[in-house]
């Protein structure tokens, strides 16, 4: 087995999650879960089942503990593929710089992460100790690991060097998760959107795949583009439109987009969007780089996640 180490990480400080925000479940919420379809269990939770403000710290409390808002350390597998997980100690806020350090930086790593592939979940040793034992020895916490269904996944030395020798240090610490995940480590690889500021950017989107889906809404604003980005992640975690988290295979020069797969982009330049390359205000479906359907989106500041969803199905249903 792999030797653990205490990991470290960015954003929300020591007691962000404390068990007070702990409610009795609704019988509601209870009928909800066991009629999903999507995960068998009764309180399986994938990250789209949380509030906004929860996918987007993309963090969630995983507790023992019954309430509307967390879920346990079993079902939050069950219902999430790739996993990032704390395990700290609450009573510690403030206390120590290092360890605040890596609880930052896991918080911060998991804000850059959010409406992508991975879900990240933090559990507070003060109620739920037991859970961290099974990974590490609590001595060490905070510290995180990587899971993905449901199995641990294990770090080499290096990884272990970088982390230790950068406590905290938010692009460290999303270089080990691209490493552990995919074996790529170039920037984006954990996405399900791209970002696409310029043509350039748009074009090497376009060259990679073979399905892209391009949003541009007509706001501009970052209440938009979440809005974009959720509905992209709903598609791709449900398998409605399946995205698989693995390395590109190397390429040599222009080798055309790889068949069979499928990105999203989001456009916000304003060369771009005078390039009409797509139209602001629309997405579009692009199939080996050529425009092959386009349809409204809502001119909404705050683009709604079901409205992007409309829209998108609108334009792809045929790869979908």
């Amino acid at each position: 087995p792999t030797p653990q180490a205490p990991v470290v990480a960015p954003a929300a400080p020591l007691g962000a999650m404390p068990s007070s925000r702990c409610r009795r479940l609704s019988a509601v919420a209870i009928a909800g879960w066991l009629a999903s379809p999507a995960w068998p269990g009764a309180f399986a939770r994938s990250i789209l089942d949380f509030p906004a403000s929860a996918r987007q710290s993309n963090v969630v409390q995983v507790t023992r503990e019954v309430c509307d808002e967390c879920v346990t350390l079993e079902d939050f597998y069950r219902s999430n593929r790739h996993v990032f997980m704390l395990f700290f100690e609450r009573a510690l806020a403030g206390k120590h710089h290092y360890k605040q350090a890596i609880v930052d930086g896991f918080h911060a790593a998991c804000a850059e992460l959010r409406y992508s592939h991975v879900a990240c979940g933090v559990v507070d040793m003060v109620n739920d100790k037991e859970y961290a034992t099974r990974y590490i020895d609590p001595k060490t916490a905070p510290a995180h690991i990587i899971v993905r269904d449901g199995e641990p996944l294990g770090m080499q030395k290096r990884h272990i060097d970088e982390l230790m020798a950068k406590p905290g240090d938010r692009a460290t610490i999303l270089w080990h998760l691209r490493d552990v995940l995919t074996g790529d480590t170039s920037p984006g690889v954990l996405a399900i959107t791209a970002d696409a500021r310029d043509a350039a950017s748009l074009d090497r989107v376009l060259g990679r795949h073979e399905v892209v889906i391009v949003g541009a809404p007509e706001s501009g604003s970052a209440a938009a583009a979440d809005g974009f980005r959720a509905a992209a992640q709903q598609l791709v975690l449900t398998g409605e439109m399946p995205k698989l988290l693995e390395p590109q295979p190397k390429r040599k020069g222009r080798e055309g987009p790889v068949k069979g797969t499928l990105s999203f982009a989001i456009v916000s330049g304003a060369k771009l969007l005078e390039a009409k390359i797509v139209s602001k205000g629309t997405v579009a479906a692009f199939v080996n780089g050529t425009k092959v359907a386009e349809a409204p989106l809502p001119s909404a500041t705050a683009l709604r996640e079901e409205d992007a969803l409309a829209a998108i199905r609108k334009v792809a249903p045929e790869w979908s």
